[in-house]
């Protein structure tokens, strides 16, 4: 049998994006004090392990949600714990997180803990879109923490760019695509904004407090992908950009 890979999902927030439709629920970090929750996450990855009758684990994602919400106690815990069970030899090891929770610290143990990839949700460094879908951190903290990341973080970084956010136009949007280049991430995850119905941002765009143009969406992903491919990127998957030799392993399983 193939060797798997893993994913963990954190399922918690600061608060939920306008536009997500994934599993979270809105949280501040004091109810991640009690362990109890990432005391269950290792009881259930040992029943899953034990159950598939697994050897190791190919690659392992982390993701969310927002995992470095965890303490940097629980994400060592939890990263421990996975090394235990059994990795292949090159494992790719991915974590993902957003700019307003990430630490210097969270990094170091990341780093530590063999932590291959860092993903980091920055979708736009422009204030108006990134307050168009609620996000909750501004230009000027993504841009901090990036300035953080490059100077702490040495191993592979993806960053994540949404196209079509409501108030960025295409020069919004090619500014912030430019300004996620200048990072040199050997990755990136280029995203067009989707309405999700039962979404904040769906009924907002129906009772016409936002608008969103599937055809802006469309135009702006098309320039980020010239934009990309121009800097020595290739398109390995439909959202997915790598330079040559860092494609994600767990994108292909």
């Amino acid at each position: 049998m193939k060797t798997p890979g893993l994913y963990v999902h954190i399922p918690f927030c600061v608060a939920k994006c306008a536009y997500c439709d994934f599993f979270s629920k809105p949280s501040d970090s004091s109810c991640l004090l009690d362990d109890d929750f990432v005391s269950a996450l290792l009881v259930e990855l040992t029943d899953c392990k034990e159950g598939f009758g697994l050897s190791s684990w190919a690659s392992v994602y982390i993701g969310g949600g927002t995992p470095s919400l965890l303490s940097c106690k629980q994400i060592e815990r939890l990263l421990l714990f996975i090394q235990k069970q059994g990795l292949s030899s090159g494992a790719e090891i991915t974590v993902e997180a957003n700019p307003e929770t990430l630490t210097e610290a969270f990094l170091q143990i990341l780093d530590d803990c063999g932590v291959t990839r860092l993903s980091l949700g920055i979708q736009s460094m422009n204030d108006s879109a990134l307050q168009a879908v609620t996000r909750h951190c501004s230009a000027a903290q993504n841009e901090k923490a990036l300035d953080m990341v490059q100077r702490v973080w040495k191993k592979q970084l993806n960053l994540d760019c949404i196209a079509g956010l409501p108030k960025q136009d295409d020069m919004h949007f090619k500014s912030s695509l430019e300004k996620m280049l200048s990072y040199k991430p050997q990755h990136l995850s280029l995203y067009t904004l989707t309405l999700e119905e039962g979404t904040p941002l769906y009924e907002a765009v129906e009772k016409g407090s936002l608008v969103f143009s599937q055809e802006s969406a469309d135009r702006q992903w098309l320039l980020g992908r010239e934009l990309l491919l121009s800097a020595g990127f290739e398109q390995y998957e439909v959202s997915n950009f790598a330079l040559k030799g860092f494609e994600s392993f767990h994108n292909g399983l």
